[in-house]
């Protein structure tokens, strides 16, 4: 081979790599245009431990949060139908009364956070959006809780009543005898008063039991960029895909 042939193969792919280049480019840059950009916008919550198992005892600790619930819940109908009456109750958006967007809940990692995201045709639609979603999860969960608390409360509260009644109904002991009635009437009373006793502690209890069950530790921000592929990002996949099909 000389020197004059050796540029002949690099001219014939130069041609259709250049082709593939320039079609590629146009081809991204028509997809960026018909493709609207879309924008992501996400909250963190951290999700505490509910009431759990009341009449026996308050305790409740992490391993009571399940995040995967937490994660159906927030995606849920009940959540949407609130976040859509909170977006009513919103200043009007510049681009339209009520964002049109997808929720998205996802769990973090083995912890008791949770990211909830909203993504919009716009950046301050998807802003709108999740601070919706955000405060509607919060209050739905509140409020579950809170019917969880009252519903304990009042089992506790009839069971008071009922030992208290109990109590009331055993017999008086005689102070100068201890036959066997007598003593089974003090267990019986020892045992009741005991049992009484854990009640009126834990109705005590669950009375001061806050129902903030949900923490917004980051609040929804404007995002700035697309979270879609950007304009030039197309352009150079779809250069670089031309070229790359070019060359074959």
């Amino acid at each position: 081979m000389t020197a004059t042939d050796a540029p002949r193969p690099l001219r014939r792919y130069a041609v259709p790599v250049l082709l593939g280049a320039i079609l590629g480019a146009a081809l991204g840059l028509a997809a960026s245009v018909l493709v609207p950009s879309r924008y992501t916008s996400s909250s963190t919550v951290l999700v505490s431990p509910v009431l759990t198992q009341p009449v026996q005892g308050l305790g409740a600790s992490e391993r009571d949060v399940d995040v995967e619930t937490e994660v159906v819940r927030a995606e849920s109908r009940t959540v949407g139908e609130l976040a859509n009456e909170l977006l009513d109750g919103l200043p009007p958006s510049t681009v339209g009364s009520r964002p049109d967007g997808d929720v998205d809940a996802q769990a973090i990692g083995d912890s008791r956070m949770m990211r909830i995201s909203f993504e919009a045709d716009s950046a301050e639609n998807a802003h709108r959006g999740a601070a919706a979603y955000t405060d509607a999860y919060v209050l739905v969960r509140e409020e579950l809780v809170a019917d969880q608390k009252e519903e304990a409360e009042e089992q506790i509260e009839d069971r008071v009543e009922e030992l208290t009644f109990l109590l009331g109904s055993l017999p008086e002991l005689n102070p100068l005898g201890r036959s066997a009635e007598d003593v089974a009437t003090a267990v019986e009373r020892a045992t009741l008063q005991s049992e009484l006793l854990v009640n009126q502690q834990a109705l005590a209890e669950i009375r001061t039991l806050s129902t903030e069950v949900a923490t917004i530790v980051d609040t929804p921000q404007v995002p700035s960029s697309p979270s879609s592929l950007s304009r030039k990002t197309l352009v150079l996949s779809g250069a670089a895909l031309g070229i790359a099909v070019g060359a074959l």
